[in-house]
């Protein structure tokens, strides 16, 4: 292990442990004709991640002097953040449609996986989601 792998590890236990909370982590299959639902083949698992919901509210009507006729849309980002170094191989990631729950949070609100995950420039997975059940 080089020292910046050392040092990033350190770094990473400490993030997780002050901003993380337990997340449950849902495989997903989808059929090409069917709605799928759980993935047999891998399992679930909980550990700790960064889960942060901007809850930017954008105006349909753009704002507009006079545009009494728009509805408030909720568009800010959902991201989860996830340590690489909790899963084996790249085979292992989390994958778009998996699903991940918040088990720290009132109502334990649901999440899907967006697109595939994306690796920081350090030692994390990003992943982008979309909420699918309100706390």
């Amino acid at each position: 292990m080089t020292a910046f792998a050392a040092i990033d590890a350190i770094a990473a236990t400490a993030v997780d442990a002050t901003f993380g909370e337990l997340v449950r982590i849902m495989p997903m299959r989808t059929g090409k004709y069917s709605a799928g639902g759980a993935d047999p083949d891998r399992q679930e698992r909980d550990l700790y991640a960064i889960l942060t919901e901007d809850h930017g509210l954008q105006r349909t009507d753009g704002d507009r002097i006079g545009g009494n006729f728009g509805v408030n849309l909720e568009a800010g980002p959902i991201r989860v953040s996830l340590p690489k170094a909790a899963f084996a191989s790249r085979a292992d990631w989390p994958r778009e449609k998996d699903r991940i729950q918040a088990l720290d949070r009132e109502g334990q609100p649901i999440y899907e996986i967006a697109r595939d995950p994306l690796p920081d420039n350090a030692s994390r997975l990003v992943l982008h989601c979309t909420r699918l059940k309100k706390a």
